[in-house]
């Protein structure tokens, strides 16, 4: 639970930040000719509890991904996490931001840890420079 408090501090504050630079230092804009932040996903990306056969839980592991955005012009950070049912120490859920080694693309990952029953939706924004 205090990972996950942490995760949530750490990408308000990113979010927070990016946000208030981007509307302050107009010199970014001299060294970059643009410079744009992209729209969070529509759909985020999800893992909840997952019903088996016959109604019963059938817990993680299981992993969710998104594309984000070309990694070679960009850098992605996590905007936003819900947690749904955190049960216990037993289950485990975290967001992180990847890339994708074949496409060379950042990607959002929503991952559930092997017996958890707990939920997690994940989304991220990027910055990007042409």
């Amino acid at each position: 639970m205090k990972s996950i408090i942490i995760a949530i501090l750490v990408a308000s504050l990113t979010s927070f930040l990016t946000v208030s630079y981007l509307s302050v230092d107009q010199s970014v804009s001299e060294n970059i000719n643009n410079l744009s932040v992209t729209e969070e996903l529509t759909l985020d990306v999800w893992l909840g509890r997952v019903s088996g056969v016959g109604g019963s839980e059938r817990p993680g592991p299981a992993i969710d991904s998104k594309i984000l955005a070309d990694s070679s012009n960009s850098v992605c950070f996590i905007s936003r996490i819900e947690v749904d049912r955190m049960d216990g120490p037993e289950d485990l859920v975290s967001c992180r931001v990847t890339k994708d080694e074949f496409t060379n693309w950042w990607q959002v990952e929503a991952v559930q840890g092997d017996g958890t029953n707990a939920g997690i939706a994940c989304n991220a924004r990027c910055l990007v420079w042409e």
